[in-house]
């Protein structure tokens, strides 16, 4: 995987690629991290039922095995 340094307008533009990036290079997550992580790391204010629900989204399409209480980068 390629580390790219992305300003602000990216960010905004392509926040599902950010987030969906965030979380295959993490590879395993809870909720309140990857809460505190998108918006330290890029400025992504999301509540943690928006996170938790974008987490669910992510187990149906194969992305992510649930844990108790985490989730594991399946990708």
């Amino acid at each position: 995987m390629t580390k790219m340094i992305v300003d602000g307008n990216f960010i905004k533009n392509n926040r599902d690629l950010v987030i969906y990036n965030y979380l295959a290079e993490t590879k395993y997550v809870t909720a309140i991290q990857v809460k505190e992580d998108l918006e330290k790391k890029y400025g992504i204010k999301m509540t943690l039922n928006e996170v938790e629900n974008l987490l669910e989204e992510y187990v149906i399409l194969g992305l992510l095995s649930p844990r108790k209480g985490s989730w594991v980068w399946n990708g």
